[in-house]
């Protein structure tokens, strides 16, 4: 009843709003730009449910390679045409995930035919590191230290041209969820972890309900598929809803990569928080 009095405020607030989206509105990239969108040829084909083999990470970084391509045309184009408002900056500017090189996994040497070669290894996996870590890898011989952050990040990120913010920092103060080998085979198919070779697998609903309630979070079914889940006694302020996979029972790789996302972005969670018991 109230709107009726308000009617001529809120038209002009609405064509205010409007009248500021209006380059936005009329955006038309260029086909050029388009082009690169269209999933032709395997363009951004991505392997992630398969087991890490140099093919697969090949496919995985050459897709990724494709997408960051397509994204910066785009945002030069809105640049170009007045229609990148604020909102839609913040958005370019986000951290995103990239997979880093291959590397083949070290053998074990045993003892009896080690020699001064081992001087060599830095740290496992050849001294890769991601943006998740936060400590320095030491060198046994020398007692000295090597920074890989700043090794690892620009590897990851040298596609996109566009600024990121670091996020390094809101990470080391995240508390550790010590797990049980169920509830941590739930969070490593949810969280990307670069340098897992295993493959993930699908997440039964059940075991996604209960790895959630051993966190601190209670689960409430509401309407339809979707459920609520309600932080107990972990440091969460806000709950969040997410829907039961239907027909079947179990979360595909995809959908659990999508949640574990939701779940970073709600929480701040990264995957190295979740270790085991």
């Amino acid at each position: 009843m109230a709107m009726a009095e308000h009617e001529d405020e809120i038209e002009g607030d609405y064509n205010a709003t409007v009248k500021g989206l209006q380059d936005l509105l009329t955006f038309d990239p260029v086909f050029s730009t388009m082009s690169l969108g269209i999933p032709t040829d395997g363009r951004f084909k991505y392997p992630a449910e398969k087991r890490r083999s140099e093919s697969t990470v090949n496919a995985m970084r050459k897709a990724e390679r494709a997408l960051d391509k397509f994204w910066t045309e785009m945002q030069r184009d809105l640049e170009k045409s007045g229609a990148m408002t604020p909102r839609l900056r913040n958005t370019f500017i986000r951290s995103v995930e990239r997979t880093p090189e291959w590397v083949e996994p070290i053998k074990c040497i045993t003892p009896s035919i080690a020699d001064a070669s081992l001087n060599n290894f830095v740290a496992p996996f050849g001294g890769l590191s991601t943006e998740h870590e936060t400590n320095d890898v030491s060198i046994d011989q020398s007692k000295s230290k090597v920074k890989t952050r700043g090794i690892a990040r620009a590897t990851l990120t040298d596609v996109l041209e566009v600024p990121r913010p670091d996020i390094t920092e809101p990470v080391e103060q995240q508390p550790l969820f010590k797990l049980d080998q169920r509830a941590l085979k739930v969070f490593n198919s949810l969280f990307f972890n670069p340098l897992a070779s295993s493959r993930p697998g699908e997440i039964p609903w059940t075991e996604f309900l209960r790895a959630m309630h051993i966190i601190g979070f209670s689960a409430e079914k509401l309407q339809g598929s979707a459920w609520r889940f309600t932080p107990s006694h972990v440091d969460a302020k806000c709950s969040i809803q997410i829907h039961q996979p239907h027909p079947g029972s179990k979360l595909p790789l995809v959908t659990a990569r999508r949640i574990g996302r939701r779940l970073s972005k709600a929480y701040g969670w990264q995957g190295h928080i979740f270790i085991p018991s």
